[in-house]
């Protein structure tokens, strides 16, 4: 399963950072904007937890960014999640696309199933499993021609730089996002 995640995870970069890269602004290239963060805790369920997170602004085109984190256990419990969000196939596009990714192997977590998940349950009415879990979800958003995105459609939607004057769209230059989900999920 981990090679599999791995060919999906280098498939979505490869779309996302390909050389159709779509710039709402046609600007010199600026120092790449990415921050990490380490963490720790501790937990009953899952023991001593480690893990990085982190982001990327304008990764591959101006507007869009990703966001990675993962961690793993001393009880032998990982996950990762990867999200990849406002990416353009042009610079004229209104589509905007993105996609979240989450993996996870939980070890010897509790559950409580059936009448052992009323309020009333004890303790030892837990069972103790492993599990996995995935979900994956793609967006897919539309900015409408309205206002200022009759123009450029990518800089009103997502990096506005304008006065705002009335309250419709047509007139008032804030144009909207319209969005459709698409969603995989699997356990």
């Amino acid at each position: 399963m981990k090679k599999s995640l791995t060919k999906a995870a280098t498939l979505v970069a490869a779309f996302f950072c390909s050389p159709v890269l779509a710039q709402a602004d046609r600007e010199a290239p600026k120092a790449l904007d990415i921050e990490f963060v380490p963490f720790a805790f501790s937990t009953e369920a899952m023991g001593f937890s480690a893990g990085v997170a982190g982001l990327w602004k304008g990764a591959g085109q101006p507007q869009a960014s990703i966001f990675a984190a993962g961690l793993g256990s001393s009880k032998g419990t990982w996950l990762t999640f990867l999200s990849a969000n406002n990416y353009a196939l042009a610079a004229d596009s209104r589509w905007l696309f993105g996609g979240q990714f989450y993996e996870a192997d939980y070890k010897q977590f509790d559950y409580y199933l059936g009448d052992a998940a009323s309020n009333d349950s004890a303790f030892d009415d837990r069972i103790k499993l492993d599990s996995r879990e995935a979900q994956h979800h793609l967006s897919f958003r539309y900015i409408l021609p309205w206002g200022a995105a009759k123009s450029s459609p990518i800089r009103a939607a997502l990096s506005p730089k304008r006065h705002v004057e009335g309250n419709a769209p047509w007139s008032s230059g804030v144009s909207s996002v319209t969005s459709v989900l698409s969603t995989k999920r699997s356990t």
